[in-house]
């Protein structure tokens, strides 16, 4: 939870940084860093097989990937 939050809590005040100034480094690497923590929190929700199989329904199905989330969730 406290990945997640970190995470959410720097992308919060990052994306509006990057909104006004695109170009910025500072905001880029503020995303780039929430993106990574999101990701730690991420891989400890064991989520990581569900998820897996939805890219791979994306890829092969040309399913979107709210959509094979929808329907596999339930199953795993």
């Amino acid at each position: 939870d406290g990945l997640a939050l970190h995470g959410a809590r720097l992308l919060g005040k990052a994306i509006p940084f990057l909104a006004a100034e695109p170009e910025s480094a500072a905001a880029r690497r503020d995303i780039l860093m929430a993106a990574y923590i999101a990701g730690l929190a991420f891989s400890n929700t064991r989520t990581c097989v569900h998820h897996a199989v939805c890219h791979c329904l994306g890829s092969v199905a040309g399913m979107s990937h709210g959509l094979s989330n929808a329907i596999m969730l339930p199953h795993v």
